[in-house]
């Protein structure tokens, strides 16, 4: 998983004149980075972090995510 993100964040592309990134990728890589370092201590900590991703992958889609 991180590897993927970390790629995405690559692919990430700067909008126009105000030399920004489009998405906050980023962001959620360092946060999710985090929680993988975590996740690997313990299966419970692994349960949640699934549950956890899982919540957010629901709520893109219903928000409109295309990816």
């Amino acid at each position: 998983m991180a590897p993927k993100l970390a790629y995405a964040v690559g692919r990430d592309e700067y909008d126009g004149k105000l030399r920004r990134k489009k998405t906050k990728i980023e962001e959620f890589q360092k946060e999710v980075d985090k929680a993988i370092k975590v996740v690997s201590e313990d299966k419970s900590n692994y349960d949640r972090f699934v549950s956890i991703l899982e919540g957010i992958v629901a709520y893109h889609k219903y928000a409109g995510g295309k990816n």
